[in-house]
């Protein structure tokens, strides 16, 4: 019961990602994620490396960030969740001892 109890959480969980990721696709859509303010790239990419440092210390992969700071007008939050997401899975998909890199800012 207890495994059983997990997956059911684990998916129930995924689901909840997938509705949220429609919400946010069709507030893109509609022009209503919010006002765009000057967002560092290069400092957003530290703060995700910094955010997923302990994920990726303990399957052993090396994540870091590279390049210069990089001013854009965007969502600061959207910017954040986009970054983070492209290397949530970049860890987490990628083999152990392995290493992600982020660059070109």
């Amino acid at each position: 019961i207890k495994d059983f109890g997990a997956d059911i959480n684990k998916e129930a969980e995924r689901l909840l990602s997938l509705v949220n990721d429609i919400i946010k696709l069709s507030e893109l859509d509609e022009g209503t994620v919010g006002d765009t303010e000057t967002v560092d790239l290069y400092k957003t990419a530290n703060e995700v490396a910094q955010s997923l440092a302990k994920v990726a210390e303990k399957r052993g992969v090396a994540l870091t960030v590279t390049g210069e700071n990089t001013e854009i007008k965007a969502g600061e939050s959207l910017i954040f969740e986009m970054i983070y997401n492209l290397c949530d899975n970049a860890v987490k998909y990628n083999k152990e001892n392995g290493s992600v890199t982020v660059t070109g800012f």
